[in-house]
Protein backbone atom coordinates (compact mmCIF):
# COMPACT_ATOMS: atom_id res chain seq x y z
CA UNK A 1 0.00 0.00 0.00
CA UNK A 2 2.90 2.29 1.53
CA UNK A 3 4.49 1.39 -2.33
CA UNK A 4 1.50 2.49 -4.14
CA UNK A 5 1.28 6.29 -2.68
CA UNK A 6 5.03 6.73 -3.00
CA UNK A 7 3.96 6.17 -7.15
CA UNK A 8 1.00 7.94 -6.92
CA UNK A 9 2.64 11.31 -5.14
CA UNK A 10 5.61 10.77 -7.89
CA UNK A 11 2.97 10.66 -10.91
CA UNK A 12 1.32 13.71 -8.92
CA UNK A 13 4.41 15.87 -8.90
CA UNK A 14 5.38 14.85 -12.18
CA UNK A 15 2.12 16.64 -13.89
CA UNK A 16 2.81 19.84 -11.03
CA UNK A 17 6.04 20.05 -12.92
CA UNK A 18 6.02 23.10 -15.03
CA UNK A 19 6.91 23.36 -18.98
CA UNK A 20 10.68 25.05 -18.90
CA UNK A 21 9.97 26.02 -23.00
CA UNK A 22 6.89 27.32 -24.36
CA UNK A 23 7.28 27.63 -28.38
CA UNK A 24 5.30 29.93 -30.26
CA UNK A 25 5.04 29.38 -34.07
CA UNK A 26 3.24 32.30 -35.61
CA UNK A 27 2.32 32.36 -39.96
CA UNK A 28 2.63 36.23 -40.49
CA UNK A 29 1.51 38.02 -43.51
CA UNK A 30 -1.38 35.33 -45.06
CA UNK A 31 -2.15 31.86 -44.76
CA UNK A 32 0.23 29.13 -46.40
CA UNK A 33 -1.52 26.11 -46.46
CA UNK A 34 0.18 24.09 -43.77
CA UNK A 35 -1.51 21.54 -42.13
CA UNK A 36 0.61 20.00 -39.98
CA UNK A 37 4.22 20.88 -38.45
CA UNK A 38 6.26 17.80 -36.94
CA UNK A 39 9.13 18.53 -34.52
CA UNK A 40 12.10 17.19 -33.18
CA UNK A 41 13.98 17.77 -30.01
CA UNK A 42 17.39 16.68 -30.94
CA UNK A 43 17.42 15.11 -27.40
CA UNK A 44 14.44 12.66 -27.36
CA UNK A 45 14.80 12.13 -30.83
CA UNK A 46 11.40 11.53 -31.83
CA UNK A 47 9.12 13.68 -34.43
CA UNK A 48 5.72 14.78 -32.78
CA UNK A 49 2.85 15.91 -34.76
CA UNK A 50 1.24 19.21 -34.17
CA UNK A 51 -1.61 20.43 -36.11
CA UNK A 52 -1.31 23.71 -37.64
CA UNK A 53 -2.32 27.16 -36.93
CA UNK A 54 -1.83 30.92 -37.60
CA UNK A 55 -0.55 30.17 -34.33
CA UNK A 56 -0.07 27.87 -32.31
CA UNK A 57 1.93 27.51 -28.66
CA UNK A 58 3.61 24.05 -28.01
CA UNK A 59 4.93 23.36 -24.29
CA UNK A 60 8.35 20.97 -23.92
CA UNK A 61 9.66 19.80 -20.50
CA UNK A 62 13.16 20.42 -21.67
CA UNK A 63 15.89 21.90 -19.12
CA UNK A 64 18.25 23.34 -21.37
CA UNK A 65 18.72 24.46 -24.89
CA UNK A 66 18.05 22.13 -27.56
CA UNK A 67 18.51 21.58 -31.42
CA UNK A 68 15.07 21.20 -33.09
CA UNK A 69 13.94 20.25 -36.52
CA UNK A 70 10.88 21.81 -38.00
CA UNK A 71 9.16 20.32 -41.19
CA UNK A 72 5.72 21.74 -42.17
CA UNK A 73 3.61 20.14 -44.57
CA UNK A 74 0.38 21.17 -46.49
CA UNK A 75 -1.41 18.04 -48.36
CA UNK A 76 0.66 15.75 -46.79
CA UNK A 77 3.16 16.78 -48.76
CA UNK A 78 6.50 18.24 -47.07
CA UNK A 79 7.04 21.60 -48.18
CA UNK A 80 9.65 23.36 -45.51
CA UNK A 81 12.78 21.72 -43.31
CA UNK A 82 14.23 23.86 -40.65
CA UNK A 83 16.61 23.44 -38.05
CA UNK A 84 18.12 25.35 -35.10
CA UNK A 85 19.26 25.62 -31.66
CA UNK A 86 16.37 27.11 -29.26
CA UNK A 87 16.08 28.58 -25.65
CA UNK A 88 14.47 27.69 -23.10
CA UNK A 89 11.62 30.25 -21.83
CA UNK A 90 9.72 31.63 -24.30
CA UNK A 91 10.70 31.31 -28.16
CA UNK A 92 9.06 32.66 -30.98
CA UNK A 93 9.19 31.42 -34.76
CA UNK A 94 7.66 33.88 -37.25
CA UNK A 95 6.81 31.76 -40.64
CA UNK A 96 7.10 34.03 -43.76
CA UNK A 97 6.77 33.87 -47.66
CA UNK A 98 9.94 32.01 -48.72
CA UNK A 99 12.42 33.60 -52.14
CA UNK A 100 13.04 30.24 -53.39
CA UNK A 101 10.85 28.10 -50.91
CA UNK A 102 7.14 28.42 -49.98
CA UNK A 103 7.79 29.06 -46.63
CA UNK A 104 10.45 30.08 -45.14
CA UNK A 105 11.51 31.04 -41.31
CA UNK A 106 11.58 34.83 -41.28
CA UNK A 107 12.60 35.24 -38.08
CA UNK A 108 13.16 33.47 -34.29
CA UNK A 109 12.86 35.86 -31.25
CA UNK A 110 13.26 35.26 -27.14
CA UNK A 111 16.10 32.96 -28.05
CA UNK A 112 19.80 34.48 -28.22
CA UNK A 113 21.06 30.63 -28.39
CA UNK A 114 19.60 30.40 -31.99
CA UNK A 115 22.01 33.46 -33.07
CA UNK A 116 24.97 32.13 -31.07
CA UNK A 117 24.67 28.41 -32.83
CA UNK A 118 24.36 30.40 -36.45
CA UNK A 119 27.14 32.21 -35.74
CA UNK A 120 29.58 29.33 -34.88
CA UNK A 121 28.41 27.04 -37.64
CA UNK A 122 29.52 30.06 -40.41
CA UNK A 123 32.67 31.52 -38.69
CA UNK A 124 34.25 27.78 -38.44
CA UNK A 125 33.47 26.81 -41.67
CA UNK A 126 34.83 30.00 -43.12
CA UNK A 127 38.05 29.24 -40.56
CA UNK A 128 38.61 25.86 -41.27
CA UNK A 129 39.15 26.46 -44.96
CA UNK A 130 42.19 28.26 -43.63
CA UNK A 131 45.50 26.90 -43.17
CA UNK A 132 46.12 28.76 -39.01
CA UNK A 133 44.75 25.62 -36.92
CA UNK A 134 45.72 27.80 -33.81
CA UNK A 135 43.33 30.32 -34.90
CA UNK A 136 40.61 27.78 -35.42
CA UNK A 137 41.35 26.25 -32.00
CA UNK A 138 40.93 29.78 -30.45
CA UNK A 139 37.62 30.12 -31.50
CA UNK A 140 36.48 27.05 -30.84
CA UNK A 141 37.59 27.00 -27.09
CA UNK A 142 36.32 30.66 -26.63
CA UNK A 143 32.97 30.04 -28.39
CA UNK A 144 32.88 27.01 -26.23
CA UNK A 145 33.38 29.13 -22.87
CA UNK A 146 30.90 31.63 -24.15
CA UNK A 147 28.33 28.63 -23.85
CA UNK A 148 29.41 27.03 -20.26
CA UNK A 149 26.49 25.43 -19.19
CA UNK A 150 24.47 25.27 -22.08
CA UNK A 151 24.39 22.05 -24.51
CA UNK A 152 25.55 24.28 -27.27
CA UNK A 153 29.00 24.30 -25.33
CA UNK A 154 28.88 20.63 -25.94
CA UNK A 155 28.75 20.79 -29.46
CA UNK A 156 31.40 22.54 -30.24
CA UNK A 157 33.19 20.56 -28.11
CA UNK A 158 32.87 17.86 -30.29
CA UNK A 159 33.91 19.79 -33.65
CA UNK A 160 36.91 20.62 -31.32
CA UNK A 161 37.92 16.91 -30.81
CA UNK A 162 37.24 16.22 -34.43
CA UNK A 163 38.96 18.85 -36.11
CA UNK A 164 41.88 17.75 -33.36
CA UNK A 165 41.87 13.92 -33.79
CA UNK A 166 45.30 14.00 -35.41
CA UNK A 167 46.81 16.34 -32.65
CA UNK A 168 45.15 14.95 -29.65
CA UNK A 169 47.44 16.75 -27.25
CA UNK A 170 44.93 19.93 -27.61
CA UNK A 171 42.61 18.00 -26.22
CA UNK A 172 44.28 19.09 -22.89
CA UNK A 173 42.80 22.97 -23.48
CA UNK A 174 39.39 21.70 -23.53
CA UNK A 175 39.31 18.83 -20.81
CA UNK A 176 40.47 21.50 -18.22
CA UNK A 177 37.42 23.63 -18.82
CA UNK A 178 34.84 20.39 -18.12
CA UNK A 179 35.02 21.13 -14.44
CA UNK A 180 33.25 24.17 -15.44
CA UNK A 181 29.94 22.57 -16.73
CA UNK A 182 26.95 22.18 -14.09
CA UNK A 183 26.89 18.29 -13.10
CA UNK A 184 23.03 18.12 -14.41
CA UNK A 185 23.92 19.38 -18.37
CA UNK A 186 26.02 16.42 -17.88
CA UNK A 187 22.72 14.21 -18.27
CA UNK A 188 22.44 15.73 -22.30
CA UNK A 189 22.45 13.78 -24.86
CA UNK A 190 25.16 16.55 -26.20
CA UNK A 191 27.98 15.55 -23.84
CA UNK A 192 27.61 11.85 -24.34
CA UNK A 193 28.31 12.69 -28.01
CA UNK A 194 31.60 15.19 -27.18
CA UNK A 195 32.77 12.43 -25.16
CA UNK A 196 32.34 9.56 -27.54
CA UNK A 197 34.02 11.83 -29.95
CA UNK A 198 36.93 12.56 -27.62
CA UNK A 199 36.64 8.90 -26.60
CA UNK A 200 37.57 7.33 -30.61
CA UNK A 201 40.80 9.08 -30.69
CA UNK A 202 42.19 8.60 -26.86
CA UNK A 203 40.35 5.20 -25.61
CA UNK A 204 43.41 3.21 -27.18
CA UNK A 205 45.88 5.13 -25.38
CA UNK A 206 44.08 5.22 -21.94
CA UNK A 207 43.31 1.46 -22.02
CA UNK A 208 47.19 0.72 -23.18
CA UNK A 209 48.32 3.24 -20.84
CA UNK A 210 46.95 0.99 -17.79
CA UNK A 211 47.31 -2.37 -19.32
CA UNK A 212 51.55 -1.86 -20.12
CA UNK A 213 52.38 -0.59 -16.68
CA UNK A 214 52.20 -2.19 -13.60
CA UNK A 215 51.86 0.52 -10.70
CA UNK A 216 52.71 0.01 -6.99
CA UNK A 217 49.85 -0.84 -4.85
CA UNK A 218 48.85 1.81 -1.98
CA UNK A 219 49.66 -0.73 0.92
CA UNK A 220 52.82 -2.39 -0.13
CA UNK A 221 55.45 -1.55 -2.25
CA UNK A 222 54.22 -4.43 -4.68
CA UNK A 223 53.66 -4.21 -7.97
CA UNK A 224 50.52 -5.13 -9.48
CA UNK A 225 48.51 -4.99 -12.78
CA UNK A 226 45.58 -2.96 -13.50
CA UNK A 227 43.02 -3.58 -16.15
CA UNK A 228 41.61 -6.92 -17.16
CA UNK A 229 41.03 -7.42 -20.93
CA UNK A 230 38.49 -10.20 -20.30
CA UNK A 231 36.37 -8.34 -18.00
CA UNK A 232 34.60 -5.01 -17.48
CA UNK A 233 37.12 -2.14 -16.08
CA UNK A 234 35.12 -0.20 -13.29
CA UNK A 235 37.93 2.33 -12.17
CA UNK A 236 37.34 5.19 -9.47
CA UNK A 237 40.06 7.47 -10.04
CA UNK A 238 40.83 9.92 -6.91
CA UNK A 239 42.20 13.35 -7.22
CA UNK A 240 43.14 15.32 -3.97
CA UNK A 241 40.86 14.09 -1.02
CA UNK A 242 38.36 16.81 -1.27
CA UNK A 243 35.05 16.55 0.19
CA UNK A 244 33.47 15.96 -3.01
CA UNK A 245 36.47 13.12 -3.59
CA UNK A 246 35.96 11.08 -0.12
CA UNK A 247 31.95 11.30 -1.12
CA UNK A 248 33.03 9.49 -4.02
CA UNK A 249 35.11 7.22 -2.24
CA UNK A 250 32.08 6.39 0.05
CA UNK A 251 29.36 5.94 -3.40
CA UNK A 252 32.10 3.78 -4.53
CA UNK A 253 32.42 1.07 -1.37
CA UNK A 254 28.36 1.66 -0.86
CA UNK A 255 27.53 0.30 -4.02
CA UNK A 256 30.14 -2.64 -4.98
CA UNK A 257 29.19 -5.45 -3.87
CA UNK A 258 26.33 -4.84 -6.38
CA UNK A 259 28.96 -5.67 -8.80
CA UNK A 260 29.87 -9.48 -10.33
CA UNK A 261 33.73 -10.03 -9.38
CA UNK A 262 33.14 -12.46 -12.19
CA UNK A 263 32.04 -10.14 -14.36
CA UNK A 264 33.85 -6.95 -13.29
CA UNK A 265 37.12 -6.24 -12.51
CA UNK A 266 37.19 -3.43 -9.70
CA UNK A 267 40.12 -1.09 -8.57
CA UNK A 268 40.45 2.27 -7.12
CA UNK A 269 43.68 4.26 -8.49
CA UNK A 270 44.70 7.50 -6.36
CA UNK A 271 47.13 10.21 -7.61
CA UNK A 272 50.71 9.48 -6.71
CA UNK A 273 50.96 13.42 -5.12
CA UNK A 274 48.26 12.05 -2.93
CA UNK A 275 48.69 8.76 -1.64
CA UNK A 276 49.84 9.28 1.41
CA UNK A 277 46.53 11.18 2.44
CA UNK A 278 44.36 8.86 0.93
CA UNK A 279 45.90 5.58 2.33
CA UNK A 280 45.18 7.23 5.79
CA UNK A 281 41.28 6.85 4.82
CA UNK A 282 41.35 3.77 3.44
CA UNK A 283 41.77 -0.34 4.46
CA UNK A 284 43.66 -2.96 3.03
CA UNK A 285 40.61 -4.77 1.99
CA UNK A 286 39.84 -6.87 -0.92
CA UNK A 287 39.77 -3.94 -3.46
CA UNK A 288 42.82 -3.49 -5.66
CA UNK A 289 44.37 0.05 -4.97
CA UNK A 290 47.01 1.03 -7.06
CA UNK A 291 48.80 4.49 -6.80
CA UNK A 292 49.33 6.47 -10.08
CA UNK A 293 51.35 9.72 -11.63
CA UNK A 294 49.16 11.79 -12.22
CA UNK A 295 50.69 13.85 -14.55
CA UNK A 296 52.26 11.07 -16.15
CA UNK A 297 48.83 9.85 -16.81
CA UNK A 298 47.56 13.41 -18.24
CA UNK A 299 50.61 13.56 -20.63
CA UNK A 300 50.43 10.66 -22.04
CA UNK A 301 46.62 9.95 -22.39
CA UNK A 302 45.15 13.64 -22.18
CA UNK A 303 42.71 12.45 -19.42
CA UNK A 304 42.87 14.81 -16.54
CA UNK A 305 43.48 12.92 -12.86
CA UNK A 306 40.49 14.17 -11.52
CA UNK A 307 37.95 12.09 -9.22
CA UNK A 308 35.80 10.29 -11.48
CA UNK A 309 34.52 6.53 -12.02
CA UNK A 310 35.35 4.90 -15.77
CA UNK A 311 33.51 2.40 -17.03
CA UNK A 312 35.75 0.29 -19.97
CA UNK A 313 34.48 -3.03 -21.79
CA UNK A 314 36.56 -5.61 -22.42
CA UNK A 315 36.78 -4.51 -26.26
CA UNK A 316 39.11 -1.19 -24.54
CA UNK A 317 36.22 1.03 -25.37
CA UNK A 318 35.75 3.93 -22.73
CA UNK A 319 32.14 3.79 -22.69
CA UNK A 320 32.09 6.71 -20.07
CA UNK A 321 33.26 8.05 -17.51
CA UNK A 322 30.70 9.60 -14.61
CA UNK A 323 30.77 11.50 -11.21
CA UNK A 324 28.59 8.35 -9.53
CA UNK A 325 28.47 4.61 -9.02
CA UNK A 326 24.53 4.85 -10.34
CA UNK A 327 25.78 6.10 -13.49
CA UNK A 328 27.85 3.01 -13.92
CA UNK A 329 25.13 0.88 -12.30
CA UNK A 330 23.20 2.16 -14.97
CA UNK A 331 25.55 1.68 -17.99
CA UNK A 332 26.04 -2.02 -16.59
CA UNK A 333 22.37 -2.39 -16.94
CA UNK A 334 21.76 -3.05 -13.14
CA UNK A 335 19.48 -0.18 -12.07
Amino acid sequence: MKQLYFLYFFLLLSFLVPAQTKLTIVQRGQKFGIDEIKIERFSNQKFITYPAKDSVTIEFDNKFADLYTFRFYSSSHLIYEFQAWLDTGNPKLIISKGKDTPIEIGAIEKSPITDRARKFAVAFKDLAHGADSAKVNEFMLETYKQNLNTPLSFYVGEFYYNYNKSSTSNYLHLNALESLQKRDLKQSLFYAMMLRRRFTFTEQKFFDYFKRNQFVHLFSSSKINAFDSTKVNILLFLSDPTTESIKSLQDFYSHIHKLDVRTFNILIAVDEKSATEWKGKMTNDGVAKIVVPGKELQQETTFLPITKFYFIKPSKRIIGYYDTMQDILKEAGLL
